[in-house]
C-alpha cells in the first residue's frame, strides 16, 4: 500500500472512530500534513464513495465551522476499512477516471465478450455505474478508430482492426502508467531515473496486463540485451520500458491468433539503417523463440522504437541534415517564440540543430507511446513563466506537422532547450570598478558588488590608472568618482554602495545583458473575449456545456467527443494565474476562436485552479503548407496578453533601464 493510500486509511479509520465532527486541522495535525492535503484526501474519499453501492449506509457530511464527521447505518467501521482495503488490493481505487481506463484494458485485452455484471463484480459497483462507465470508455476508443459493441445474450467487446485496437493498448499504457500498473512497492523505486523497474520484475509487471500470461518476458528481454550485445548500443531506462511492453503485448496477441494487420500509416524506413537491421535482428529472435510469424507492420514498429531511441552510430555525421518538414516547424516555433518573449532566438545557430535532434527523437516516443511515465517536471521560475508560456502555445505546431500532442515532459524538454538558447545569447556584464579614495574603502566597495547577479568585474583600479583604450572591451563602467568618461554606460555609486545603488545597479545590468537580443515588442490589439457567466464548481461541467453549444452550432460529434476525452490529456491546459487557457482541435474551423468562461470561484483546472477558463478553438490543415504563420502568431500573442503582463527580459523581473 502506497503513502497515499495508508494516508487515506487512516482519515477514514479517524472519522469513523471519532464521534461528532473532526476539523481539517485536526486531521492534518494527526497526520502531519498540511491542510490542502487533507482537503483532497477528502475529495477522493468522496469520489470513491460515490462510484459505490453503499444504499445510503455511509454519509460523509461537511459542516461549516464544525468540520467533518462520517455516518455508518448497518456497517461498522471495520467494514467500510476492509471494503476500502480490498480496493487498494485489488489496484481498484483511485476514482472514476482510473477505472474507466480499466474497463478499457479489459474490454482491449480480452479475448472474450465481457458482461456488465463481471465488470461490476470486478470493480465492486453497481450496473448503473458500469454503463456510465461504457458511455466513457466507448467515446475514449472512438478516437482511435474503435466502438464498443452489445451483443444480446453475449456481451460487450470492442470492434476495430488489430491496427487501430494496439494503437488504443499503446495509448492506454501511456495514460495509466507505472502507478497503476505496478505494484506500489515498486512503483516507490519507479521514480527513480536510475531503477529501470522491468528489470527489477518482469513476471510481475506483465501480470498487470494480462491475467493468463502465454509469454515469457524474461525470455523478450534477453532477446533485447542480445541485441544489444550484438549491435553495441544499450538502451535508456524509458526506451526499454516502452520497447518491452510492445513486444510482450504484440508477441501475447501473435500467439493468441489474433494476427496483426499492416500499419495503415507506415513510416518510411530505410531498409539499409541500423535501425532497421536492429529491428530484422529482434524480430528473427523472436520468431524462433516464440514459433510465430512477426509481420511487416510489426516489425515497422520495433523500428519506430529503435529510432525513437535515436541511438548514437559511429559511422554517422553528426552534422546530420534533418528534413525539410522538421526545419519548417522549428522555423514556425522560433518565430512565434520570438514574437510572444521578445528574444530573437534565430541569432541562436546551434539551437535549430539541437531542437531538429530533438524532435525527430520525440515525435517518434510521442506516437509510439513511449514516455517517462515517472517524470515530475520541475515549475518554471517566475522569471521563466514567459518563457514557458511560449513553449506551451507552440504545442499546436506539433498537430498541424506531426499529428500529436507533446506531453508535460516533452513541453519542459523544449523549455529546457530555449533557457540553454537564452543563456547562450545573454552573456554576463563585464565591468569595471574605478575608484577615487584609498584601496581599503576601494575593497569594502568590491565586495558587494561583487556578489550582484551576472555581472564580472575583469579590473579594479583608480580612475586615471585604467587604459583609455580597455574601455571598449566593458559594458560598462561603475565608479563613485565624478570624473570618469568613457565611450560604454557609467553607473555612479556611493562609497559603500547603498542598498539603493546596488538595486539600480543591477537593473542597468540585465538590461545591458538583454540589449542585442530582446526587444520589447509593442502590445497587440486587445482580443476583447466575450465572457460567459456560468455558476458550476467542476471542469467537466464547464466542458459539457462548451461541447453541448458546439454541438448545435454543427461541429462533428466524434471530434467532440475526441476532444473531451483527450483534456484530460497532461500537459494540455496552461494555468495562468486566474485564467485556465484550454485547447480544442476541430477539422472545421476556418480561424481561431476563444470562448471565454467565467466563474463565481476558482476551480481544479489541470494541475492548478481557475476561475477564468478560456476554451481556444483551433483548426487542424492536413498539410502544413496551408498554415499561415502570422494570424496563430498574432492571435496567441494577443491571448496571453490578455491574461499576463507584456513580458520583460527574463532575468530583470520588471526593472525599467535606468538613464
Amino acid at each position: 500500500m502506497s503513502n497515499r493510500h495508508y494516508r487515506l486509511f487512516s482519515v477514514v479509520s479517524l472519522l469513523a472512530d471519532t464521534p461528532g465532527y473532526v476539523t481539517m486541522q485536526t486531521l492534518a495535525e494527526r497526520l502531519n500534513v498540511s491542510k490542502r492535503t487533507v482537503q483532497k484526501d477528502i475529495s477522493q474519499l468522496e469520489q470513491w464513495a460515490s462510484t459505490h453501492d453503499f444504499d445510503g449506509r455511509l454519509s460523509i457530511i461537511k459542516k461549516p465551522g464544525f468540520g467533518i464527521s462520517l455516518r455508518l447505518v448497518d456497517m461498522t467501521s471495520q467494514d467500510l476499512l476492509d471494503r476500502l482495503a480490498r480496493d487498494f488490493q485489488d489496484g481498484r481505487y483511485g476514482g472514476n477516471y482510473e477505472r474507466r481506463l480499466e474497463i478499457a484494458k479489459y474490454l482491449l485485452l480480452s479475448h472474450d465478450d465481457l458482461t456488465i455484471q463481471f465488470l461490476a463484480d470486478q470493480f465492486y459497483i453497481s450496473k448503473s455505474v458500469v454503463i456510465k462507465d461504457l458511455a466513457w470508455v466507448s467515446k475514449w476508443v472512438m478516437q482511435y478508430g474503435l466502438s464498443v459493441t452489445k451483443c444480446q445474450n453475449r456481451g460487450i467487446r470492442i470492434e476495430g482492426s488489430e491496427q487501430k485496437r494496439r494503437g488504443a493498448i499503446a495509448a492506454l499504457i501511456d495514460l495509466t502508467g507505472k502507478q497503476s500498473i505496478l505494484p506500489d512497492d515498486v512503483y516507490d523505486l519507479a521514480i527513480r531515473n536510475d531503477v529501470d523497474v522491468l528489470r527489477l520484475d518482469l513476471e510481475r509487471f506483465y501480470a498487470g496486463l494480462y491475467s493468463n500470461c502465454k509469454v515469457d518476458v524474461g525470455k523478450v528481454a534477453e532477446i533485447i540485451h542480445n541485441a544489444e550485445r550484438q549491435f553495441g548500443f544499450y538502451l535508456m531506462d524509458s526506451y526499454y520500458t516502452g520497447l518491452l511492453i510492445h513486444l510482450s503485448v504484440a508477441v501475447e496477441r501473435l500467439i493468441r491468433g489474433q494476427s496483426l494487420t499492416a500499419v495503415d500509416d507506415e513510416p518510411l524506413i530505410g531498409a539499409d539503417t541500423r535501425e532497421a537491421d536492429i529491428a530484422a535482428y529482434i524480430s528473427n529472435r523472436i520468431e524462433e523463440a516464440f514459433h510465430i510469424h512477426v509481420p511487416d507492420g510489426e516489425r515497422s514498429y520495433i523500428c519506430i522504437h529503435i529510432m525513437g531511441a535515436e541511438l548514437p552510430d559511429p559511422t554517422v555525421s553528426t552534422q546530420e541534415t534533418h528534413s525539410s518538414h522538421i526545419n519548417q516547424f522549428i522555423s514556425l516555433y522560433v518565430q512565434l517564440m520570438e514574437a510572444l518573449t521578445g528574444i530573437a532566438f534565430s541569432q541562436d545557430e546551434a539551437l535549430s540543430s539541437s531542437l531538429a535532434g530533438h524532435i525527430k527523437a520525440s515525435i517518434y516516443r510521442l506516437r509510439s507511446g513511449l514516455s517517462r511515465h515517472d517524470y515530475r517536471p520541475l515549475p518554471p521560475s517566475t522569471k521563466g513563466q514567459r518563457l514557458f508560456q511560449a513553449v506551451w502555445a507552440g504545442r499546436y505546431y506539433y498537430r498541424v506537422f506531426f499529428h500529436t500532442e507533446p506531453n508535460d515532459e516533452e513541453l519542459h524538454a523544449v523549455y529546457l532547450y530555449f533557457q540553454q538558447s537564452l543563456r547562450r545569447l545573454v552573456h554576463p556584464c563585464k565591468a569595471v570598478f574605478l575608484y577615487d579614495s584609498d584601496i581599503l574603502k576601494a575593497e569594502e566597495a568590491y565586495v558587494p558588488l561583487a556578489a550582484l547577479s551576472h555581472l564580472e568585474i575583469v579590473d579594479t583600479c583608480l580612475w586615471n590608472h585604467f587604459p583609455s583604450q580597455q574601455f571598449s572591451q566593458c559594458d560598462l563602467v561603475i565608479t563613485a568618482s565624478d570624473k570618469v568618461t568613457s565611450p560604454v554606460p557609467v553607473a555612479q555609486i556611493h562609497l559603500p554602495p547603498t542598498e539603493a545603488d546596488l538595486k539600480q545597479l543591477q537593473t542597468v545590468i540585465d538590461r545591458l545583458r538583454y540589449r542585442s537580443v530582446y526587444t520589447p515588442a509593442s502590445p497587440p490589439a486587445p482580443m476583447g473575449i466575450a465572457w460567459i457567466p456560468m455558476a458550476v464548481k467542476t471542469m467537466e461541467a464547464v466542458s459539457e456545456t462548451l461541447f453541448e453549444m458546439l454541438a448545435r452550432q454543427g461541429f462533428d460529434s466524434s471530434s467532440l467527443s475526441r476532444e473531451s476525452i483527450e483534456l484530460e490529456r497532461n500537459g494540455r491546459i496552461l494555468v495562468i494565474g486566474s485564467y485556465a487557457l484550454v485547447p480544442i482541435y476541430l477539422p472545421q474551423i476556418t480561424a481561431f476562436y476563444a470562448y471565454g468562461i467565467s466563474l463565481p470561484a476558482p476551480i481544479s483546472v489541470g494541475e492548478g485552479h481557475a476561475s477564468r477558463i478560456i476554451f481556444l478553438l483551433f483548426d487542424e490543415p492536413a498539410d502544413p503548407g496551408q498554415l499561415k504563420a502570422a494570424p496563430y502568431t498574432d492571435f496567441m500573442n494577443g491571448l496571453i496578453h490578455e491574461v499576463a503582463p507584456a513580458p520583460v527580459p527574463p532575468d530583470t523581473d520588471g526593472a525599467k533601464e535606468s538613464t
